[in-house]
């Protein structure tokens, strides 16, 4: 998560955002960079998977899944999200 990401400017924001995965992929995030996140990213690009639909995490409101078969010379966008963030419920 990259904390009060909405007062960043967008390099700010960015070079945060760089520093959460590359502590995620080296397994290393600290608590404060898995909690209280809105929206997450998931990708399973690592595992030649061609598409996923993400679950939510608990007090998650967007997950955006990228995907990126080989050799198919494209990327694959999912998304969950939960209805009450556009319902008011």
């Amino acid at each position: 998560m990259v904390g009060d990401a909405a007062s960043l400017e967008s390099k700010p924001f960015i070079e945060a955002l760089g520093e959460v995965q590359r502590h995620a992929i080296q397994r290393k995030l600290s608590r404060d960079e898995i909690t209280g996140a809105t929206i997450a990213f998931s990708s399973m690009v690592r595992w030649n998977v061609s598409r996923h639909i993400p679950i939510l995490p608990p007090y998650c409101s967007l997950m955006i899944a990228h995907a990126a078969p080989k050799g198919s010379g494209r990327a694959v966008l999912g998304a969950s999200y939960d209805h009450r963030v556009l319902s008011g419920f």
